[in-house]
């Protein structure tokens, strides 16, 4: 994983992550997979094979090692297809609700393990 320098105003650091992350909208029978791009305490960035209608709610099971995955719902605040592809970058918003802290947490200890 390595930080990513963006000229963006954020109001949290973000670092690269290229984890699966498993998807579902409340209307999915199934889950759907994804692969994360970057990572922050407020949000990430995945591609998808699938397309995220703008504000929809999103349950996600985000891989942040072999050993912790964390569960969180998010909300697509952006999305755009990835040029001559079927694909999709999705800019998905963490939902602060019961899990937030605990999802927070977690994604800080990726953030502290990540050499600069």
């Amino acid at each position: 994983m390595e930080k990513v320098e963006s000229s963006e105003r954020r109001n949290f650091n973000r670092i690269r992550l290229a984890q699966p992350v498993q998807c579902r909208l409340k209307d999915w029978e199934e889950q759907r997979g994804a692969l994360s791009c970057d990572i922050s305490e407020g949000g990430m960035r995945l591609n998808s094979t699938s397309f995220l209608p703008l504000h929809t709610e999103v349950l996600l099971k985000i891989q942040l090692s072999h050993e912790q995955v964390v569960e969180c719902r998010s909300q697509v605040v952006w999305i755009q297809r990835i040029p001559f592809t079927e694909r999709y970058q999705v800019g998905l918003e963490f939902i602060q609700d019961k899990n937030f802290i605990y999802t927070q947490k977690q994604i800080q200890k990726c953030l502290q393990l990540t050499p600069l």
